[in-house]
């Protein structure tokens, strides 16, 4: 019976390249085998359905981070992050407007009807405890909409101008939250490397959104297509 359990030695590789302190340590040579080993070991235990002894993974720990000190196994590595992206999808929408409302407004109804009958003007909803922003692509039709004074009772709390947006399509399945958070923690390491700001951030089980300002945003789009597509 065909079963999707990994083996123990994929299950270790996945936990240890899918966390980035995992991953520097041992391309440092700071990490201590052992310490990782137990660190891991709960949530390999949970991939595999059993207990993996712990020597097994100290060994297998061992072996990826000789790979890695002797720059071997480099174009796998490099061919299963292409894999584990395969399939992904990015985009860029540059100049949006950022409106935010306050959540408890008696005419929340009456901004998302506003917005409803408005046919040519695309945008994103995002909602969070207190507020609920939109992310909107035609500046100038919105702009309008708020000058009318039709909507004296619409008010946004806040708008902000000079942002961009990157969409990145997920293609996998729900059940595949390691590819996600993979992706996750590829995208905060090149934020980080390269001191660029996120204004906001947002992700479902079918994308990830990131909001950047407009300065920052096509660097991060072209950073984000090499590894996508190389």
């Amino acid at each position: 019976m065909y079963s999707n359990i990994p083996s123990v030695s994929k299950a270790i590789k996945d936990i240890l390249f899918s966390n980035s302190i995992y991953l520097n340590s041992l391309k440092l040579g700071i990490a201590n085998f052992t310490a990782l080993a137990l660190k891991i070991k709960p949530e390999l235990d949970r991939i595999i359905g059993s207990e993996v002894n712990i020597n097994t993974i100290v060994v297998s720990i061992k072996r990826i981070a000789d790979a890695l000190e002797q720059n071997r196994d480099l174009d796998s590595i490099a061919q299963e992050e292409k894999e584990n992206l395969a399939g992904a999808r990015i985009s860029l929408t540059g100049s949006i407007l950022e409106v935010e409302f306050d959540k408890e407004m008696e005419n929340m109804e009456k901004i998302l009807e506003l917005f409803d009958r408005q046919s040519d003007i695309r945008f994103n909803i995002f909602q969070s405890k207190n507020h609920m922003n939109l992310f909107i692509e035609n500046i100038s039709e919105i702009k309008k909409i708020f000058n009318n004074n039709a909507t004296p009772t619409i008010t946004p709390s806040k708008i902000k101008e000079g942002v961009s947006m990157i969409t990145i399509s997920l293609p996998w399945e729900e059940t595949e939250l390691r590819k996600t958070y993979q992706l996750l923690s590829m995208i905060s390491n090149i934020l980080y490397d390269n001191q660029i700001s996120l204004h906001n951030a947002f992700f479902t089980p079918s994308e990830i959104v990131l909001i950047i300002n407009d300065r920052d945003a096509a660097k991060v789009y072209e950073l984000l297509r090499v590894k996508f597509y190389r």
